[in-house]
């Protein structure tokens, strides 16, 4: 189906909070399936890989085992689409992006034995994955690439399926023939959406995106896989997916009404050949007419095992609907729409693929926008489904706070089940891709139950200076999720911290001017008064308070520049020569040796200062106090101290 979205030192603070909603999740999942024996669901989800799901089978809820590792580079899979060999041993999956098809094995607990192939040795075309099936004897793997030139406008016919021969022994996976859906190009090129194979494994047909539609019939060389288009149905607008009937007389289109052009949506019906494998448009449910409604823009269908029923979604509507399925003539009945928000119901924002259980008992629909799983009981007499459940991922990493004030950052940490979190972090290069110094040994978190997780990140010393003297420093958080009995999965992020730049607002010398010369009284110099003025003379200690406003805890260094003559030489002032005695006349700030260092607070602070800097008193003359911050703007004031 077409997927168009396209530190060191830690401190860890544990909160487990009840959860929202019931179970286990996937972020952004857009594909669910059940394997054959109905004991495990697999989701897909963009940007990660796919979470591995035990199904109980007498009620068919889900618990959460693991995820599985995404693209064998590290990165994440985009908009995943899966299947289950029929065997159940392997799961497969494509990746949008990576060009890569990846083979699995069920483990315990989860998935384990990745190997990934190329979909196609050529890539200076975007092969563009879209979706896959297997053959139902489990000896071929099908793979439908989109095939859109990059810096092209357009369609090419470069839309291809490629054929897979597959070892029923070991899963692994040999390419033996990639073909264009559209031989003759006669069509605009051929752009394939989905494809469902009959039950006999004799033929495969795909939905076409491209502007003039229809469904491509390819038959099957059930010995070596290989494929031949044997016709296009051009009946048949734009379609999105397809579903066949379990008995193999019938295959249902999602896509545009066959007689519009326009933005509503439609299910087609078609009868089929069981001995050519053609079809025939035998009947279509339009939404919008004949009672039918809640259905615009049907993204996905399935048929119900028994074929008493068939499942659509919305994802303009945020619903699934259900029909119920006339055996004999393949025909549709609108029995109802569920809507998500209505009832309780959650799971079906944006929904996407929708898949039955093999056992009939329940449907599953994949919610990017509600990022999980909605499961479903289903009524196998009214097809109705009953919501019972929204399961989302294994753990999901939320957004960092950041704290500014304090250079830190919390990471809250969401948990579907109880477990082990093993979490690291380590400073980053600029750009977040490699790890400058080793990480931290990890710190493990015991989880009792599903909640959530907060995780403050505090620095050692070191790491301090540099995110002071820096303002910011990248980290990548690693963590590790084990749930009980199940298999570890692990998650990075790089958080950016940042630590604001101090500023002064405000700064004043008191007294701003100061008179050096006192009288001697009771052993002390004084500052000279009306009574005291025929006492001795003396030179007056320098007592003056500093006062400066900060706007966040930050060391700040004072230091003095004292008043002195010059003499113009352009736009400079500089020390009067012999023969600058004609040049205009200036004042210069020359910078005195040393300096001071307060630690303020944020807020108000003050000191008192006894006018020494350097290892050397001030005398009489006019002088500039200047604080700048670490990092930080200078301010200035200035102040005078008479003889």
């Amino acid at each position: 189906m077409r997927r168009c979205i396209r530190a060191a030192g830690l401190v860890f603070a544990v909160a487990v909070l009840a959860p929202a909603t019931a179970s286990a999740t996937t972020a952004t999942a857009t594909s669910v399936v059940v394997s054959p024996n109905g004991n495990l669901v697999y989701a897909g989800f963009n940007g990660v890989g796919f979470s591995v799901f035990s199904r109980d089978p007498s009620t068919g809820q889900l618990s959460v085992l693991g995820e599985a590792p995404g693209a064998p580079t590290g990165g994440g899979l985009f908009n995943p689409s899966l299947a289950v060999s029929p065997d159940g041993a392997n799961v497969y999956g494509v990746d949008g992006q990576g060009n890569e098809l990846l083979q699995y094995a069920p483990a315990s607990g989860g998935v384990a034995s990745q190997q990934s192939y190329p979909v196609l040795a050529d890539t200076t075309v975007a092969k563009d994955p879209i979706t896959l099936t297997v053959s139902p004897d489990g000896s071929s793997v099908y793979v439908l690439t989109y095939g859109v030139l990059y810096g092209s406008s357009g369609v090419t016919s470069d839309g291809k399926i490629n054929v897979f021969q597959r070892d029923p022994g070991t899963g692994d996976l040999t390419l033996v023939q990639t073909t264009p859906l559209d031989t003759s190009s006669n069509f605009g090129g051929a752009v394939g959406n989905d494809a469902v194979m009959s039950p006999d494994g004799k033929f495969i047909y795909v939905s076409s995106e491209n502007a003039t539609g229809g469904i491509y019939v390819l038959s099957r060389d059930t010995t070596t896989g290989m494929v031949t288009v044997l016709e296009r149905d051009g009946n048949l607008n734009a379609g999105n997916a397809l579903a066949i009937s379990p008995d193999g007389n019938y295959v249902y289109e999602t896509g545009a009404p066959s007689t519009s052009s326009s933005a509503s949506s439609a299910i087609s019906v078609l009868s089929r050949d069981a001995s050519t494998g053609l079809l025939t448009p035998v009947d279509e449910v339009q939404n919008g007419a004949n009672g039918v409604s809640g259905l615009s823009d049907m993204w996905s269908v399935a048929v119900s095992p028994d074929g008493n029923c068939l499942y659509a979604t919305s994802r303009a509507d945020n619903s699934l609907g259900y029909f119920t399925r006339n055996q004999s003539s393949g025909a549709l009945t609108f029995d109802g729409v569920v809507n998500n928000g209505s009832g309780g119901v959650t799971g079906l924002a944006d929904a996407r693929q929708v898949t039955v259980s093999p056992d009939g008992n329940n449907v599953y629909v994949a919610s990017p926008d509600d990022n999980g799983v909605a499961v479903f009981s289903r009524n196998p007499t009214t097809c109705a489904p009953a919501f019972l459940e929204l399961v989302q991922d294994l753990f999901t990493l939320g957004q960092p706070s950041i704290d500014p004030t304090e250079g830190t950052a919390t990471l809250p940490v969401s948990v579907d089940t109880g477990g082990a979190l093993a979490v690291s972090v380590a400073p980053v290069t600029a750009e977040g891709s490699s790890a400058r110094r080793a990480a931290t040994d990890a710190q493990v978190i015991q989880v009792s139950q599903a909640g959530m997780v907060t995780v403050p990140v505090t620095l050692d010393s070191s790491q301090a200076q540099e995110l002071d003297a820096l303002h910011q420093l990248s980290v990548k958080a690693t963590l590790t999720f084990t749930a009980s009995g199940g298999v570890p999965t692990t998650k990075a992020t790089v958080i950016q911290l940042v630590k604001a730049t101090g500023s002064v607002s405000t700064l004043h010398v008191s007294p701003s001017t100061f008179s050096l010369a006192g009288r001697k009284a009771r052993g002390h110099c004084v500052a000279l008064t009306r009574n005291n003025v025929a006492r001795n003379h003396c030179r007056r200690p320098i007592m003056l308070r500093v006062n400066y406003t900060l706007n966040v805890p930050d060391p700040v260094i004072f230091t003095i520049k004292v008043q002195a003559p010059g003499r113009r030489a352009g736009r400079l002032c500089v020390k009067p020569l012999r023969n600058s005695q004609r040049q205009r006349k200036c004042t210069r700030l020359v910078a005195l040796h040393g300096q001071i260092q307060e630690t303020g607070t944020a807020g108000a602070n003050q000191f008192t200062w006894g006018g020494v800097v350097g290892g050397h008193r001030l005398g009489a003359g006019s002088y500039v106090l200047m604080a700048t911050p670490l990092g930080g703007a200078t301010k200035r004031v200035s102040f005078k101290l008479l003889p």
